[in-house]
């Protein structure tokens, strides 16, 4: 990928950042577009979760994020308590 494309980068480890880094005129703060690759990394990670029994793709995401500061300033967070995690793989909710 063109670095110029790149905005910033992030490796972490056991949820732990261990290195980072951004372009010139770039920082942590700043928002970036993902467009649809947000799709990809979300899929691998929910389907590694499946796999290590973390999670079923029959829970919701008011029973994966269950307290309610996890829903804080979220909008209709009722309604996306709801959301089954296969509809979200499926991209049919």
């Amino acid at each position: 990928m063109p670095p110029f494309l790149i905005g910033g980068w992030l490796i972490v480890r056991d949820g732990l950042i261990m290195a980072e880094g951004y372009n010139t005129g770039v920082s942590k703060q700043d928002k970036f577009e993902a467009w649809s690759v947000t799709k990809s990394f979300s899929t691998m990670i929910i389907g590694k979760m499946v796999e290590l029994g973390q999670v079923s793709t029959t829970e919701t995401l008011g029973d994966i994020f269950n307290q309610d500061n996890d829903w804080v300033g979220v909008n209709r967070a009722e309604e996306k308590k709801k959301v089954v995690l296969q509809d979200i793989l499926t991209m049919t909710r």
